[in-house]
């Protein structure tokens, strides 16, 4: 949860960096989600990618003896506090300040991207973990060809223009401005449409796409502070205008379970899923495919399940939830609670007690 932590050590950054160059930055940006304000980040790390991710991340910045110390901001200025009184084993003070920024920003921010493909630091094109080589046996098997597919938080990836290539009906989205301008006005632009928005509030009418895929996107917004609200409506809008048999292709660097768990939804299963490898630095990410549903699940708490539940005697004609009948209630109910007036049983079910307890002597229940 965020917030929770008061310190993170890690020793980890430098083998992410040899796999992936955003890993890192990802990493650190999670780990600053979880810290609390003014949490101390302690980092075994020497390659220059590991440490410019550091930066990045946080604004308080101390080398010593390779061990590499940051305090994340709170609220208000900053006062470059000793963080020895956390951990003394660093014995480590933050020395200097180090802008917010650097190489690895906010990926939650709509300020950063834009500042990053508005100076090409991703490149004229990027394809986030993996391209189309990587993922085309999934789409060709779970992705339909008879409607519109729409890559949420595009960017300058070619994967829309790929997919026209391939038979897809493709549209780009993107929060960005320069992001989507540049793929709207590319030579290998074919019969791809583009529009700049956000996930939130896609340009789609209710159950009309046939498919959503997103490369990287719930990890950017996982990154924030509001990242948990952000996820949720997110998923709301890909199930709004997903059609029945529609999918959900997520790319993640979050384990499947995690992925799983953060686009629960009653409309939506998991179908496939699927850890794949980048041909370009042999990183490994996770793939979902989510189903649409014809019906929502019946999720226990629902009306509708325990409706089912009851119609289909599931718990048989009479059940006593957790084993406790009237007689082992008997003695509670008749010294504490009296014999006139009116009793509810709130969430009865097909439990005998409300009859028992008739029986003898509550007969306002």
């Amino acid at each position: 949860s965020p917030g929770t932590f008061s310190c993170v050590v890690e020793c980890v950054l430098d083998n992410l960096a040899s796999q992936d160059r955003l890993a890192p930055d990802f990493f650190v940006h999670a780990s600053r989600r979880i810290l609390k304000s003014r949490g101390i980040f302690i980092s075994l790390c020497k390659s220059d990618a590991a440490l410019s991710a550091v930066r990045g991340g946080f604004k308080g910045l101390s080398a010593v003896a390779g061990v590499t110390t940051a305090r994340k901001r709170g609220r208000g200025s900053w006062t470059g506090q000793d963080v020895s009184d956390v951990v003394p084993e660093v014995q480590a003070q933050v020395a200097s300040e180090i802008p917010l920024g650097g190489t690895a920003g906010d990926f939650s921010s709509l300020l950063y991207w834009q500042q990053a493909y508005s100076s090409k630091c991703f490149g004229e094109t990027c394809e986030w973990y993996v391209s189309f080589s990587e993922l085309s046996a999934i789409f060709t098997r779970w992705v339909p060809r008879t409607g519109t597919v729409v890559d949420v938080g595009c960017g300058n990836s070619r994967l829309t223009q790929v997919m026209a290539s391939q038979g897809w009906r493709t549209l780009g989205v993107d929060a960005c401005p320069n992001a989507v301008a540049a793929l709207a006005t590319s030579a290998a632009r074919g019969s791809c449409t583009y529009f700049v928005g956000t996930c939130c509030a896609l340009p789609s009418l209710d159950e009309t796409l046939c498919g959503v895929v997103d490369k990287g996107l719930l990890d950017c917004l996982s990154c924030g502070l509001d990242g948990v609200k952000a996820v949720y409506n997110y998923k709301n809008e890909a199930v709004r205008c997903l059609r029945a048999g529609g999918v959900f292709v997520v790319i993640s660097v979050q384990d499947s379970q995690a992925i799983s768990q953060a686009l629960h939804h009653p409309m939506l299963e998991v179908a496939h899923s699927e850890t794949l490898a980048s041909a370009k630095t042999g990183a490994l990410v996770n793939c979902l495919v989510f189903r649409k549903r014809e019906q929502p699940q019946a999720v226990a708490g629902s009306p509708e399940y325990w409706e089912a539940a009851f119609q289909d005697k599931e718990y048989g004609e009479i059940f006593e939830w957790y084993g406790i009948d009237f007689g082992c209630l008997q003695p509670q109910l008749s010294k504490y609670l009296p014999f006139h007036g009116t009793l509810h049983h709130v969430g009865c079910g097909n439990s005998s007690l409300p009859e028992e307890m008739y029986d003898h002597g509550w007969h306002n229940i």
